[in-house]
């Protein structure tokens, strides 16, 4: 699916932004706030997506050229998080990608750890010979493994760092640089943070564009459930699902945190919020309220968790169409707000992980008292006006108070 797609929802033009909007009611002020100040504007979206093609699909052209094993045995890449959910908002400056690289063993076992994580282990016996000759493309798969053939994320990560670097000084060295105006434009240097590499593409005129590259390994839904964890929910299975090389913070040795992988189902997930109408506008208002009451420790993926459970549990698509834009953001701040003061989101897929479990409790308990501030102030007659003042920044609300 072309990026363009991903985020084509609800995308707005700026010049169709109102210079003189009519705000009467909390409806109207959630709808201009959305345009002016959340939804991703065309001529953003398109000149970042130029400059990502331009550049990253010759990275990842290299990366096929300076290693022989990703040359055999990358399968796909494609999007991922919030541009692929079309819940991306304010700019387009951030892509997720994910690079699905296989591995040559006949057989993987699956082994649940901590929820949300899994262990990989080879089926053959330790020590057994392999069946590919040393120095076959193959044999570097093989130093991935422990001597209890478990496949070590820290290894196969350090492996896709090491390609991407090669790659980036292979488009640059002279010989196979072609000199285009695109590359005297923009430079590219790395970091890594976690299970991501992350490419970061700018110029000297203030451009910046972050692509996160995370490897993943990927396996059929026949093997899934994983033990512990709920089913597919029906209509959303996609044939597959995925491990990324993420380390268990919650493990109990240097092993776990060494052979942990993480469970993906972001195309289960995509699926079960698709064509839910107003769900995906109301997810970006709470997290506009996020970034701008600078509430950082609430991850995009826990707010999106909370309308998971709540489509599943509804049941009822309609819920999101027949509602309008200001009873669903109080209905799902209402949501966010109960589970802030229980300190508990649940993982979709295996309730016994608390998303949130690990976070400091004094920063919950602060967060929540923002929320309950706002419903407060939403069921008073100035909640318009108490609206804009809690999804705008201080700088924000300071320029758009003068339409009221």
């Amino acid at each position: 699916m072309a990026l363009v797609e991903c985020i084509i929802d609800r995308m707005v033009s700026k010049a169709s932004v109102p210079a003189a909007p009519v705000l009467r009611d909390l409806n109207a002020v959630l709808a201009d706030i959305y345009v002016r100040h959340i939804a991703l504007k065309k001529e953003d979206c398109y000149n970042y997506y130029e400059v990502f093609t331009n550049i990253f699909y010759r990275i990842h052209q290299a990366m096929k050229e300076v290693d022989t094993y990703y040359a055999k045995y990358s399968s796909e890449v494609k999007f991922a998080g919030s541009h692929y959910d079309r819940l991306r908002i304010n700019k387009p400056d951030e892509y997720d990608m994910v690079i699905v690289v296989d591995v040559p063993f006949n057989s993987i076992q699956i082994e649940p750890k901590h929820p949300g994580y899994v262990q990989l282990r080879d089926g053959s016996h330790p020590g057994s010979p392999r069946p590919y000759a040393p120095n076959s493309v193959e044999a570097k798969a093989y130093k991935w493994l422990d001597s209890k053939n478990y496949i070590l994320r820290s290894e196969y990560a350090n492996w896709i760092r090491s390609v991407i670097n090669r790659a980036i000084n292979h488009i640059s060295s002279p010989k196979t640089s072609h000199n285009t105006d695109m590359e005297n434009t923009y430079s590219v240097r790395v970091t890594e943070s976690g299970p991501a590499v992350t490419l970061i593409i700018e110029n000297d005129r203030g451009f910046k564009l972050d692509v996160d590259l995370v490897l993943a390994l990927r396996f059929s839904e026949s093997r899934w459930p994983v033990e512990g964890y709920r089913s597919i929910p029906r209509g959303c299975a996609v044939g597959h699902w995925m491990v990324a090389p993420k380390p268990n913070r919650h493990g109990h040795d240097i092993h776990d945190e060494n052979r942990s992988w993480r469970i993906s189902l972001q195309e289960q997930e995509r699926k079960l919020i698709y064509d839910s109408h107003n769900l995906r506008l109301t997810v970006k208002l709470l997290k506009k309220l996020r970034d701008s009451k600078n509430m950082s420790h609430l991850a995009s993926y826990y707010i999106k968790t909370l309308f998971l459970w709540e489509v599943s549990e509804n049941n009822n698509k309609d819920f999101w169409m027949r509602n309008d834009l200001a009873t669903l953001f109080k209905y799902m701040l209402q949501k966010l707000h109960t589970a802030l003061r229980a300190q508990r989101i649940n993982y979709f897929w295996n309730s016994r992980y608390n998303l949130i479990g690990s976070l400091n409790s004094s920063i919950v308990e602060s967060y929540a008292n923002i929320v309950a501030n706002l419903l407060h102030a939403l069921n008073t007659s100035q909640a318009h006006v108490s609206a804009a003042k809690y999804l705008l920044t201080d700088a924000e609300f300071a320029s758009y108070r003068r339409f009221f």
